[in-house]
């Protein structure tokens, strides 16, 4: 849901009743995004306004414009080969990632700069068999993409309503420490809930994610 703008400055909400994430827009507007057990085809803003209300405490009953509202499934895919021949699959048609942490189109564009990068040794090097470097960029891309639908899947989980003692524990009790504002480690939580250094920590065939 986009709506005009509020002062709040807490970007998510943890609650036993599920997530809500809030993210300011230009124009003064916010989003939200609430996580449902089950697949809402028409939500509209009472629904909103009420899983807003409930999960983080914060009235918004106020809110009368919605510019925008549209609901989403969480799923993932990544092709089995990034090519064929001479035909290179990038972006969506390579993989496809939960919204949550808003991977997609960056993984996209790191697709875009390593194909550059690939081709243009294709194009240096015609005695060298060009499926070498579309293996190459193959192996690290679709390592990128799987590191992200791993920390998108955990977004998601950590989203949901807790089903279980064992989930409520999490959320209750190891969820406060690891979010806590500890030096070093809330930085580190942070870079990976939100997804940064995606192509930093790949060491030969292995990326850290």
């Amino acid at each position: 849901m986009t709506t005009p703008h509020l002062k709040i400055v807490q970007p998510f909400f943890l609650s036993q009743y599920g997530l809500v994430e809030s993210f300011p827009l230009p124009q003064k507007k916010r989003r939200y995004i609430c996580s449902t057990s089950t697949f809402v085809k028409n939500p509209d803003i009472k629904l909103l306004q009420s899983l807003i209300t409930k999960r983080s405490s914060i009235s918004i009953d106020q809110l009368k414009t919605c510019h925008a509202i549209s609901p989403f499934r969480v799923g993932s895919f990544v092709a089995s080969t990034f090519y064929s021949q001479k035909r290179i699959l990038a972006g969506d048609a390579a993989h496809i990632c939960s919204p949550l942490g808003g991977q997609g189109l960056n993984c996209g564009i790191m697709d875009a700069k390593e194909l550059a990068y690939t081709l243009k040794a294709i194009k240096l090097f015609p005695n060298l068999s060009y499926e070498l470097f579309l293996k190459e960029y193959e192996s690290k891309q679709s390592c990128i993409a799987k590191a992200a639908i791993r920390r998108a899947e955990l977004n998601t989980y950590l989203g949901r309503k807790p089903e279980n003692r064992l989930s409520q524990f999490i959320r209750a009790y190891i969820l406060p420490i690891i979010l806590a504002p500890i030096p070093y480690l809330d930085y580190i939580v942070a870079s990976y809930f939100t997804m940064r250094y995606m192509a930093s920590f790949r060491i030969g065939k292995f990326i850290f994610a």
